[in-house]
C-alpha cells in the first residue's frame, strides 16, 4: 500500500503564493505602460497631429489637414521655383 505524500503548504510555488501575485500583475505593469504613454505615445501622436496643422511660433495652429503638403512637396517646390524664375524674369514666352 502506498501512502499519500503530503504538500508542503510552504512552498513558493504553491497555489497560495502564486495566485496572490498573478491577480496582482496589472499592478506591476501599469507604471511601465503609464511611462509609455507619457515617453512614447503622447509625443507620437502630438507630432501627428502637429504636422496636420499650420501654426508659427506667434500665432495659433490652424488644422490644414493634408492642403499644405501640395505647396510643400517635391511638385509643389518645383511650381514655387518656377514661378520665382518667371517673375525674375529667366523664363519668357518664345
Amino acid at each position: 500500500m502506498k501512502r499519500k505524500r503530503r504538500r508542503d503548504t510552504s512552498a513558493l510555488n504553491s497555489r497560495l503564493i502564486r495566485r496572490p501575485i498573478q491577480r496582482m500583475a496589472w499592478l506591476f505593469l501599469l507604471p511601465t505602460f503609464a511611462a509609455f504613454c507619457v515617453g512614447f505615445l503622447y509625443p507620437f501622436l502630438k507630432g501627428a497631429f502637429l504636422s496636420l496643422c499650420s501654426f508659427k511660433i506667434t500665432s495659433d495652429w490652424k488644422f490644414v489637414g493634408l492642403s499644405h503638403n501640395t505647396v510643400r512637396g517635391a511638385a509643389g517646390g518645383a511650381v514655387l521655383c518656377a514661378e520665382l524664375l518667371k517673375a525674375q524674369g529667366y523664363i519668357t514666352k518664345k
